[in-house]
Formats: C-alpha cells, sequence, structure tokens
C-alpha cells in the first residue's frame, strides 16, 4: 500500500511538473520598438531613402563597425553623413554597426557577452532585406523574419543566430545596441568574451 501511495505521488509530481514547464510563462526575447521612441528619426520615409542610400554603398565586408564602445569609427562621417548626423539624436548608444549577410548565410547559435549584453537591447533595423521573408533571426527558439524599415528589437543576452536563405540576394542590416530602459529586466548572459553578431 505504501508503495501505491508512492507510486502515486511520483506520477502526480511528474505531471504537475510537465504542466509547469508547458504552461509557465516564457522570458520575453522581443520588445515593440516603442519602447525607444527616438528610433523613429530613421523611419522618416526621406531619412530612410537616404540612409538606404549611404549604405548600400557598403558592399566589402560583412560587419562595418560605425560606433563601438563610445567611439566614433574614423569612416563612419565621411562614408555615411546624413546617417551619421541621425545617429547621433539618438541618446544611450553602446554601438552601431552595420551588417551584410550573404545568400545561403546562417551564423552560429551565440549570444551577446555578459558585460555588455545585460545592460543593452540590439535594435535591428533593415535596410534590405533579401525578399520573401527569406532573412531574420531567430532567439530563444522563436523567429522574427527582417523586413525593410521594420525595426527589431531583441533582447542579445539570450542565444541567437541571424540567416539568409534566399538564394542570390544580400540583406542589410544597421544595428544599434543601446542601453536597456530602467523597467526591462536586466539580461541573462553569462558568456564573459563578447560577439557583435
Amino acid at each position: 500500500m505504501k508503495y501505491l501511495r508512492t507510486i502515486i505521488v511520483v506520477i502526480i509530481l511528474i505531471i504537475l511538473t510537465v504542466i509547469a514547464v508547458i504552461f509557465m510563462p516564457k522570458s520575453k526575447c522581443y520588445f515593440d520598438w516603442n519602447i525607444y521612441p527616438e528610433l523613429s528619426i530613421l523611419l522618416d520615409e526621406e531619412n530612410f531613402k537616404i540612409i538606404k542610400r549611404e549604405l548600400i554603398t557598403t558592399d566589402n565586408s560583412d560587419v562595418f563597425l560605425f560606433y563601438y564602445d563610445g567611439r566614433l569609427h574614423n569612416l563612419s562621417y565621411a562614408n555615411f553623413p546624413h546617417t551619421y548626423n541621425l545617429l547621433r539624436c539618438i541618446p544611450d548608444i553602446k554601438n552601431i554597426f552595420i551588417s551584410i549577410l550573404s545568400p545561403r548565410t546562417k551564423t552560429s547559435l551565440h549570444q551577446g557577452s555578459d558585460n555588455f549584453a545585460n545592460d543593452t537591447l540590439r535594435c535591428i533595423l533593415p535596410i534590405e532585406a533579401s525578399g520573401n521573408l527569406k532573412s531574420g533571426i531567430n532567439t530563444d527558439g522563436e523567429n522574427k523574419l527582417f523586413k525593410q524599415a521594420e525595426w527589431i528589437i531583441l533582447d542579445y543576452s539570450r542565444p541567437n543566430y541571424v540567416f539568409n536563405k534566399h538564394k542570390k540576394n544580400k540583406t542589410r542590416l544597421l544595428i544599434l545596441d543601446l542601453y536597456r530602459p530602467h523597467n526591462i529586466p536586466r539580461g541573462i548572459s553569462q558568456k564573459p568574451t563578447e560577439q557583435l553578431l
């Protein structure tokens, strides 16, 4: 009889654990871009056209550092004067860079390091998406597809990868790391070294 009770208790505990895992709210990994209203300046139709025209000229590397850890890259103003002046209007920037995803690309699963990703959110503005919703980012198992001129804000302290499944077209992204608003919980990364993308 005691064994039967023990077995029933164990079965009940297993069932409750499974229910808790299935229905427990998952931590948020994507955020509405309106948490940073100052980003709207880049979505203005005229500004976006000029930014796109300037950034499309960048094609010689996968990543172009624009502003990194509080330091302006020496070619930023010369190559992208209008974009540079617009970005100066956005407060609390930690990093800015341009990322170009070649066709048929998928990065390895990675996450930002604890020394910056826990205190920032990554803001991705697709300047040119490869088309047919074939490129995007996966964070904690949840996909967000890149659409031109639509911000994706994510918690870069969580495991993620980017992809471009298009056979011919590249995807160009303007990426900003901004300090987290005070009402957003700190990130979860315990990674000691830093990766940009």
